[in-house]
């Protein structure tokens, strides 16, 4: 097995067909052509490819890679810097984290990267954008508070902002409306809910048919890290969103 190292940015990745030092590396850019290029010199059998999960730069090369039959590796940053420690390697440039991921997966031969469903995936993207649309929502409205006080204030300037909250919070409504009713289609529908609360970490529900309730398959789709079944009562652990999403569901369902 030849474990090749890739280390990825915005704009280009760096590729090491060997982990020797100093050794020959490629470099192409990010693009679907150039990873095409790139796809191209590898051999299914023999090459298993080894990257760090760097975000959404990383995804697009590792879903091409699995997409098309080859073997590659996420790896954790935070072990490949341990990695680095254990083997003396403190240099940091594309070429030799290239090598360092090589040899990464030569001396502690990876898991092949098992690609989630296209459920998930778009689920994902979805929760990522309400997250990101709350912090500008908090951001905006802590910048409104602050310019109530001044003595004279931009009328233009304050119906921009005032706009720019308003379109905000009706495009993260709309988004969180469709995670909402996935969350009680899964929980058998609005009718087979009895009571909905919520502690710091879960969704608390009773239902009056827990054979109605999706299988913890479809909770792991609706990114639940864990579902916990009592007769009728089915508890969903959503970290700190467990409270949001009571709110949404009682406010949209009247439950």
């Amino acid at each position: 097995m030849r474990y090749i190292g890739i280390d990825i940015s915005k704009d280009s990745f760096t590729v090491a067909f060997s982990s020797v030092k100093g050794s020959k590396t490629q470099s192409y850019k990010n693009t679907p052509k150039d990873i095409q290029k790139f796809i191209k010199t590898l051999d299914k059998e023999q090459d298993h490819c080894v990257m760090e999960a760097t975000g959404n730069y990383t995804f697009k090369l590792l879903y091409l890679l699995i997409e098309q039959g080859y073997k590659a590796s996420l790896v954790n940053p935070k072990q490949t810097k341990y990695f680095a420690k254990t083997m003396l390697s403190v240099t940091k440039t594309d070429p030799q984290d290239a090598c360092l991921l090589a040899c990464y997966g030569e001396k502690m031969t990876p898991p092949v990267y098992k690609m989630p469903s296209e459920k998930i995936i778009l689920l994902k993207q979805k929760r990522t954008v309400i997250r990101q649309l709350r912090k500008q929502l908090t951001a905006l409205k802590n910048l409104e508070k602050s310019l109530e006080v001044l003595p004279r204030k931009d009328k233009n300037a304050f119906n921009c902002l005032n706009n720019t909250i308003s379109y905000t919070e009706k495009q993260t409504e709309k988004l969180e409306k469709e995670l909402i009713d996935d969350i009680v289609t899964a929980l058998g529908g609005v009718e087979n809910i009895e009571n909905i609360d919520a502690c710091i970490t879960r969704l608390r529900v009773t239902v009056k048919d827990s054979s109605k309730v999706s299988d913890d398959a479809r909770w792991r789709e609706l990114q639940a890290k864990g579902v916990l079944r009592s007769g009728n009562g089915v508890q969903v652990v959503y970290g700190t969103q467990a409270e949001i999403y009571k709110n949404k569901i009682r406010e949209k369902y009247k439950v």
